[in-house]
């Protein structure tokens, strides 16, 4: 039962381009682009340290690196479909991927990292720092690095766990769903264990992100949008129903949530606008300011908002 519902749900999240082309559009004094990317193999997440220091990874073992100017391909080592991916620094990256792939850079290259886990899909990664790295995945998986190697964490639980982050290294969550009782599921992290948070909602959530220990969102299926205001979660209007994946922000007014259809989304502090462009399927969004944003998808697609000329 809970294979087949992982087959069901991680279809959504990694089904190629569905095609089509993106527009430019302008975005409050900034314009989405496409970048070419060098790969047709479709890209599901992309993290980074800076404006010229941004990775990306994907299907096929697939990472890219973008130095300021071009997006070029480096050698993972491995043809795993990689999830998720963080960087502490540009010589401390961490990519994770299906069969317990765990990839770490060292500023020089990609080497496996052996996981205390084994067969296991690991969607998301997040740290507060170089010596505090958390890793989730399906049936409940939770990992934890602490600057010397990687253990497992109980989560109470099977749930699929498809995004993983914090603001400080006591206060982290993580979102997925629960096919069991057919619920999405939120996790809160604050120094004592991973404790669950009552929600009512049926769908799955696959990206969480904050501005603050107040002020956190997380997004996923049919459009869904919620918030947490340091008490308790409640339910936004996002303006579509579009599958949401992934979710960044520059600041508590600047926040970008992207998914499936060319579904782009952003809050300006009171609302959600809906700016659909395209139709290629968005996965992963990250920047390094308000006018330095990157989404990566289907079929190798890489959108990038910039100052326009």
């Amino acid at each position: 039962m809970i294979a087949a519902a992982t087959r069901l749900v991680l279809a959504s999240l990694v089904v190629a381009s569905c095609g089509g082309s993106d527009s430019t559009s302008p975005t409050n004094g900034a314009i989405w682009t496409s970048v070419p990317s060098g790969t047709t193999n479709f890209l599901n997440a992309v993290a980074g340290t800076a404006a010229f220091d941004v990775w990306a990874v994907g299907a096929g073992g697939t990472i890219l690196h973008y130095n300021g100017s071009a997006w070029t391909p480096t050698e993972s080592g491995t043809t795993a479909i990689l999830y998720g991916v963080w960087a502490a620094s540009s010589a401390d990256v961490w990519a994770v991927g299906e069969s317990s792939t765990l990839l770490h850079y060292n500023g020089t290259n990609w080497l496996t990292v052996g996981a205390p886990i084994v067969d296991q899909t690991l969607n998301s990664v997040w740290g507060s720092g170089p010596g505090d790295v958390w890793a989730v995945g399906n049936n409940g998986v939770i990992l934890h690095y602490d600057g010397t190697s990687w253990s497992t964490t109980a989560s109470g639980g099977t749930a699929l766990l498809f995004n993983v982050w914090g603001k400080t290294g006591g206060n982290v969550w993580a979102v997925g769903y629960d096919p069991n009782g057919s619920q999405a599921v939120i996790m809160h992290n604050t120094g004592s264990g991973w404790q669950p948070v009552t929600i009512n909602n049926p769908g799955f959530l696959t990206g969480v992100w904050g501005s603050s220990t107040s002020d956190v969102w997380a997004v996923g299926s049919n459009g869904t949008a919620l918030h947490y205001n340091g008490v308790s979660w409640a339910s936004a209007v996002s303006g579509t129903i579009q599958d949401l994946f992934a979710i960044w922000g520059s600041a508590a007014s600047n926040v970008w949530a992207v998914g499936s259809n060319g579904a782009v989304d952003r809050y300006d502090g009171s609302s959600w606008t809906y700016q659909p462009n395209g139709t290629v399927h968005r996965y992963g969004v990250w920047g390094s300011s308000a006018t330095d944003v990157w989404v990566v998808g289907g079929g190798g697609a890489i959108f990038h908002l910039s100052p326009a000329d």
